[in-house]
Order: C-alpha cells, then structure tokens, then sequence
C-alpha cells in the first residue's frame, strides 16, 4: 500500500512539474521580428532582426533595443518616438508607426509583439499620409 501512495504522489509531483515548467517556458520564449526605421525618401535607415526576450514586450521595446544594438539614435519621450537619427518631427512631416505595413491603431508603447512582428516607423508628410490634401 505504502508503494503505491508513492508512486501516486511522485506521478502527481510530475505532472505538475510538467506544467509549471511549461508555462514558464512559454512566457519567456523569445519572439522574432523585424524593426525597419525609414527616411522620407524611402531609404531604410535601420532594417534590423532582433529578438525579444521581455514578458509583455511592445513594439517600443523592439525598437528601443535595435536602436541600441545598432548605436542608432533616436528620441523616445511621453511614449513617442519623434527622432531618429537626427531627423526630428516637425508639423508638417513626422514619423508614423507601422505594424505589418498597416498604419498602427495605438502607439508603440501598447503595442504587444507577437512572434514574426513587423515593425516600421517611417518619415513621412501628414497631409499626403492622411490624405488632406
């Protein structure tokens, strides 16, 4: 009888190993993505693969960590990003914060990364990008 109150409790004691461990694993897996940073004519200026390894990691994580990686320059304050290797924001033209080529919703800072994230933040003129002209 003793055997078997063993074994019942070692086979308990795995398999809740097991799932502890995995969800550990889970949560710290590192994601793979893209982060392009580009010029107002079209240039890519930081075209960087990266991986990102923080729980909860947003987009302005990812590219506060190329940037980083690459000695890049950028301004990064009150969640947004209007710098980028010297060329600031100004009224007229700006940078915009793409994910998968589209236009993004929010900002990068609320951004949650999911595996294969495509990042881009591109220069471009307010009026042309918004169509109000």
């Amino acid at each position: 009888m003793n055997k078997r109150i063993l074994t019942v409790s070692l086979l308990i004691i795995i398999v809740l190993s097991l799932f502890t461990f995995t969800g550990c694993e889970n949560s710290n897996s590192p994601l793979l993505g893209d982060v392009t940073i580009i010029g107002p004519d079209g240039e890519k200026l930081l075209d960087s693969e990266i991986y990102v390894t923080k729980n909860n990691a947003t987009a302005a994580d990812a590219v506060i960590m190329a940037c980083s990686e690459m000695k890049f320059a950028y301004t990064y304050e009150n969640g947004m990003f209007d710098n980028f290797d010297g060329l600031a924001s100004t009224m007229e033209d700006g940078w915009l914060f793409y994910t998968d080529y589209e236009l993004s919703e929010t900002g990068a800072g609320e951004y949650l990364l999911e595996d294969g994230f495509i990042i881009e933040f591109r220069y471009v003129n307010y009026d042309e990008s918004f169509n109000l002209e």
